[in-house]
Parts: C-alpha cells; sequence; structure tokens
C-alpha cells in the first residue's frame, strides 16, 4: 500500500495520548476518560473502560493489561481480554510515564525530591520503592548496562565517581541497582 487510507472509525470525542498496539488492539484514551480497545482485526471497538480522570495520563501495556499513570497520581491495571480494571493505587507526587518488564511496574515521581516504585503488575502491591534526591522521570531501563571502565553488566550497574554514571546526574533507575531500596515483604 502507498499510504492511501484503508478503513476509519469514528470514535466520538478525540484521541487525548498515544495509542498503544497490543495484538489485534489498539488501546486508545479518549477525552473525557474513557479508554477504547479497538479490535482492528474486526474494525470495531471491543470494549470500553472509563478511568475516572481528567488530566494527563501517561500508558504502556504488557500482553495482559494496559498500565496507566494519571496526573491523580493514580497507577491503574486495566485487563486488555475485558476492559475491567483490577487495581488501583494511589501514589505520590507528578508521576512519570510507567514501564513494565517481567511482571513488574515501575513508576517515577518528583515526591520527596524523587521517588522509584517496583509494583507487581498482577496485584499492584508495592515490591520496593526508593527515594532520591531529585526527580525520577521518564521510561525506565530494563536491560544491560555498560557500567564504567568498558565492562557489561546484566541487570545491575554501578553509580558514582569512577563508575561512569555520575550521582548528580538525574538518572531513571531499570539497570541501576540503588542503594537505598525498602522492600515491601509479601503479603
Amino acid at each position: 500500500h502507498k499510504g492511501e487510507k484503508l478503513w476509519s472509525a469514528p470514535l466520538g470525542r478525540p484521541v487525548r495520548a498515544p495509542m498503544i498496539a497490543r495484538g489485534s488492539l489498539l488501546i486508545v484514551l479518549l477525552e473525557g476518560g474513557e479508554l477504547i480497545a479497538f479490535d482492528v482485526a474486526q474494525q470495531k471497538i471491543a470494549w470500553r473502560s472509563s478511568i475516572g480522570e481528567s488530566g494527563e495520563v501517561l500508558m504502556t501495556a504488557d500482553d495482559h493489561a494496559a498500565y496507566l499513570a494519571t496526573a491523580g497520581s493514580k497507577v491503574l491495571r486495566i485487563m486488555l481480554a475485558d476492559g475491567s480494571k483490577t487495581w488501583d493505587r494511589k501514589l505520590e507526587g507528578q508521576l512519570s510515564e510507567p514501564m513494565v518488564d517481567r511482571g513488574r511496574l515501575y513508576v517515577g515521581s518528583d515526591n520527596n525530591l524523587g521517588a522509584l516504585w517496583s509494583l507487581d503488575a498482577d496485584t499492584g502491591r508495592t515490591r520496593w520503592d526508593w527515594n532520591r534526591r531529585g526527580s525520577v522521570f521518564g521510561g525506565a531501563i530494563i536491560g544491560t548496562a555498560r557500567a564504567g571502565r568498558g565492562r557489561q553488566q546484566r541487570g545491575r550497574a554501578r553509580h558514582g565517581p569512577g563508575h561512569g554514571i555520575d550521582e548528580r546526574q538525574d538518572v531513571t533507575l531499570g539497570a541501576i541497582h540503588p542503594p537505598r531500596i525498602r522492600a515491601h515483604p509479601e503479603t
């Protein structure tokens, strides 16, 4: 195809956030706080779900659910199969874009001079959190990090003088193993 329109679908309201594609679903947030899943294969809306927020919303998704961080400092999980909300959490501060990886949801904020949460993606329970003296914003990075002197380490990188990452920089956690993590026991 050479850029011609294949089909279109009226949604009734403007789209207010970047869309996410998962399988045959296109996850779309509309003005008025309505999240819809548009089934591209069948060219129809599969489900609708109200998120109850009208401010900025940042989204990510895995193969099972969409995860939203709202301007009201809430994080929620919406199931892709039917649009049901399985959990929501009130965190603190202005939240960063969430990132999901291997059953964990990572969210940063500007609270208390910077914070980062690792939540269980299925339950929303806090796995660990971290406070830093600076805002934690942007998508998290998960994978291999280069840690000073050309070495690569899988899963963590050292920080501070002589280790390739300056503590004074605002860095987003992902491959960084921070020194002040508070673990939350399983309940």
